[in-house]
């Protein structure tokens, strides 16, 4: 199994913020009325964009859209996008999961944050837009702004709904953003983990396995009754 990353990291001084990025959950800047992807995916379509092989707008059909090319925990190292940006006062910072950016389009993304009273009214409109589309995944939403009094970046809001039960690869609900000294994860915890899980004793299916036969056996003992 694997997942996607995307972390922001502000530094003490409120100045800068950290990315650093895996898989094709996303981080983007609202800046002078302009939303702008600041990741790129790293998904199927995403290099065939970026190649010039497809339109984002075919991209945005495509029924491999969600095919990723990095993900964290499917091997023991990851090659990790890092890189850093300048904050300006009025700066919104967004990080979501294509939960949200597959139901919902960056120009309407927009639109909800530009009408939100505050950071939390954005968070929930944000989700709620993308179950309206269809909430075909999970929808992390996280938001952050820049205060204009003391040019330090504060607000967090985080919100997490419609989470799914399904297999496909993707990132779970998101319920607090702690407090980290880095935004990458070692790769020498990844391989730790990864050994602890192959420790682990599998579960047995042997009991299900009897109940299954068992309730067999009822049912056509119950039909032979009937036939009699």
């Amino acid at each position: 199994m694997g997942t996607t990353m995307t972390v922001a990291l502000v530094d003490d001084a409120g100045s800068s913020v950290a990315v650093a990025h895996v898989g094709d959950s996303r981080a983007y800047r609202v800046r002078g009325g302009e939303l702008e992807q600041l990741t790129d995916d790293h998904s199927l379509v995403g290099e065939l964009v970026r190649g010039g092989k497809l339109s984002a707008e075919e991209a945005e059909a495509h029924p491999q859209r969600s095919v990723i090319t990095r993900a964290v925990g499917t091997e023991a190292d990851v090659d990790v996008d890092t890189f850093t940006v300048e904050i300006e006062t009025g700066d919104l910072y967004l990080l979501c999961s294509d939960g949200l950016t597959d139901m919902v389009p960056d120009r309407e993304i927009l639109a909800l944050l530009a009408e939100a009273d505050d950071l939390d009214r954005a968070v929930h409109a944000l989700v709620d837009a993308a179950n309206a589309g269809g909430g075909e995944d999970n929808i992390p939403v996280v938001l952050f702004a820049v205060d204009g009094d003391d040019d330090t970046a504060t607000m967090p809001a985080v919100t997490a709904e419609q989470e799914h039960d399904d297999d496909e690869d993707t990132l779970s609900g998101l319920d607090a953003v702690p407090a980290v000294d880095t935004a990458v994860v070692p790769a020498a915890e990844i391989r730790d983990h990864l050994r602890r899980q192959e420790r682990e004793p599998k579960r047995s299916l042997v009991p299900l396995l009897v109940l299954v036969v068992l309730l067999v056996v009822l049912v056509a003992l119950a039909f032979w009754g009937l036939t009699r």
